[in-house]
């Protein structure tokens, strides 16, 4: 069965911080976990280096991890079209 999820990767560019919107699909919430993970790890790329639960990119200039998720309903998902990306 498929589940519908929003989720948020954090970002660290030197002193600039922010969260970036993510949408996603996965069969249960052990999977979502590691959908988003997943998309952590590649965001720009090959990453760097990893430390605790960070990805570092661009030679340990940025910073990605994963910033938690929320299943949503179907519709919600379908509605955020175009404005959230959607990852696999």
């Amino acid at each position: 069965m498929t589940h519908y999820f929003i989720g948020q990767l954090e970002e660290r560019n030197g002193e600039y911080a922010y969260r970036v919107p993510v949408r996603f699909t996965a069969t249960s919430e052990k999977e979502a976990t590691k959908v988003l993970t997943k998309t952590a790890r590649n965001w720009y790329g090959d990453y760097y280096q990893k430390d605790g639960d960070g990805y570092y990119f661009h030679r340990g200039e940025v910073c990605v991890r994963s910033g938690g998720y929320k299943e949503i309903l179907e519709n919600v998902y379908t509605s955020l079209n175009g404005f959230v990306a959607e990852v696999r």
